[in-house]
């Protein structure tokens, strides 16, 4: 699995993104849904009337999103309070969440690195536009620029959550290029999703050799390495088992590697594991970043 946490400018079209994320394959759990779910929450509620009064109330007894919207972004003491009551339960239902998923997961989170990257997420996703294209595509819910700027206020700057991100996706061109672009990222990272870790052993050092010059030239192993034992055992002609190889492939190319190994006829006892490639993050890190950057 590969969750990859998405945010951006404000008003940006991080919602666009994700959605076409989605088409493409990916499971998306969006924070801003939650945080309505939430809000209906009886103690969430209830903790909300008692800081500030019934009035944030509509008459059917919902939360008056607007209202608290216009309270907050003008007040950073309400602010502050807002994000310490609700984000910590929005983050917590997101790894629940998370937890059910396999593959390419989109996490979509506005204050991904106001509030601190979660374990949980692998990659960072920023999305990014022009002022102008913010206020073009904002039209319709009401926003000048002088609410884009308000809403922005208490939030870190552009350049800083820029400059932490992973990608950068540019949202400044019509929606054909941006489809066309999210279409190939999509295919890098679903790809990257199914990867596992794929090890071989213990062996004898005669047996992993054999392994490595099997395998070398093998276009479905996108990453291999060796654990070759005690480097002193090795200098004195050693020949003891314990040896290993790790592959960096895709879940379904397993049984492949399986058969292809029972065909060389190891002569020491082995046996295959499935490893998640956080064991293995250096093997990983390099890949990804040569994956999703090309």
């Amino acid at each position: 699995m590969l969750v990859l946490g998405l945010t951006g400018d404000v008003g940006a079209g991080k919602s666009t993104v994700t959605k076409i994320f989605q088409e493409f394959g990916a499971h998306v759990i969006d924070a801003d849904g939650i945080t309505h779910e939430i809000w209906k929450r009886p103690e969430v509620l209830h903790k909300a009337i008692v800081k500030w009064g019934e009035d944030i109330l509509l008459p059917d007894g919902r939360i008056d999103a607007p209202g608290i919207a216009s309270r907050v972004f003008t007040d950073e003491d309400d602010y502050k309070w807002l994000c310490s009551l609700l984000h910590p339960l929005v983050r917590s239902e997101m790894e629940k969440r998370v937890s059910d998923l396999e593959g390419l997961v989109v996490a979509e989170i506005p204050l991904l690195f106001e509030n601190g990257v979660p374990s949980w997420i692998d990659l960072t996703c920023y999305v990014r536009t022009s002022m102008e294209r913010r206020l073009s595509r904002n039209r319709t819910r009401g926003w000048d620029q002088e609410e884009i700027r308000r809403r922005e206020k208490f939030l870190l700057p552009r350049e800083e959550k820029m400059g932490k991100a992973d990608l950068i996706i540019d949202n400044e061109s019509d929606l054909g290029k941006l489809r066309a672009h999210l279409k190939a990222l999509s295919e890098r990272l679903l790809l990257i999703a199914s990867l596992c870790v794929i090890e071989i052993g213990p062996l004898s050092m005669e047996d992993m050799k054999r392994i490595l010059d099997h395998f070398s030239d093998d276009p479905d192993i996108l990453g291999m390495r060796c654990d070759p034992g005690d480097i002193q055992d090795q200098a004195r002609g050693s020949d003891l088992p314990g040896h290993c190889v790790v592959f960096l492939a895709a879940g379904e190319h397993c049984s492949a590697i399986r058969a292809a190994t029972e065909e060389l006829g190891l002569s020491s006892p082995w046996h295959i594991i499935m490893s998640g490639v956080n064991r293995y993050a250096g093997l990983v890190s390099a890949l990804l970043s040569d994956m999703i950057r090309s």
